[in-house]
């Protein structure tokens, strides 16, 4: 009875640490997102120009991220590359990161919660930060020269985007914005003039102090 009970309680000791393991052990991470941490947290990132990037980040860039503007690249030594982005979509003024391996592979990941996801493409990219916000409206240009003009960021504000999409399903046309615009950030607004500006004040809200540091928010929200 006595080897029964200290068999039973052996037992009964292995299952209860296997199932305690089993809750704090999480899944381990995968190469991609291991070398995404390696390029984001190295200090020996060396600024390039965009047309520098190998070309098949490049076409990636120009397949996936048409809504987006490049704000500035970086190559990590035997690691990849890194490609700073600002939204030229409703998310404008939200700035993001996109990875890339040595060979111009973009690296992906698993969803969920953190500081990575994945975007509608299911490239990896850093989780976004608010940069500024525009003050509306404003206009873009198609490429059958009509003009759309966004009122304000609300749900239904850039459908006519979409519907002009949905209407020209060949298209790969990226909407042309109809400088000046203005925007807002640290109670006081600039005017932009041309998407060097833009680039600019996208690169302002991701430097600090030189650091690769987003900053939590840059620029207030100002409708007219």
């Amino acid at each position: 009875m006595k080897n029964l009970f200290k068999y039973t309680f052996l037992i009964s000791t292995l299952w209860l640490i296997s199932c305690d393991k089993s809750m704090i052990i999480e899944d381990p991470l995968t190469s991609d997102e291991l070398l995404i941490i390696e390029i984001d947290n190295a200090n020996n990132k060396e600024q390039l120009e965009i047309n520098s990037l190998p070309i098949i980040v490049k076409i990636d860039l120009n397949e996936n991220f048409n809504d987006m503007i490049t704000v500035d690249a970086y190559h990590v030594e035997q690691k990849g590359y890194l490609v700073l982005m600002g939204s030229l979509s409703s998310e404008m003024g939200q700035g993001t990161k996109a990875f890339y391996s040595i060979d111009g592979r973009a690296l992906i990941s698993r969803n969920g919660e953190g500081k990575y996801s994945f975007d509608k493409n299911n490239s990896y990219l850093e989780k976004n930060w608010k940069c500024f916000d525009i003050i509306y409206p404003i206009t873009f240009f198609m490429e059958d020269s009509t003009s759309i003009t966004i009122q304000s960021n609300g749900d239904n504000s850039w459908n006519g985007i979409k519907t002009w999409y949905e209407n020209n399903p060949e298209s790969d046309f990226k909407p042309e914005m109809q400088y000046p615009i203005e925007i807002s950030f640290e109670e006081t607004s600039k005017i932009i003039s041309n998407n060097n500006e833009l680039r600019k004040a996208y690169s302002y809200c991701r430097k600090d102090n030189d650091e690769f540091e987003a900053k939590e928010s840059c620029f207030d929200l100002v409708y007219p």
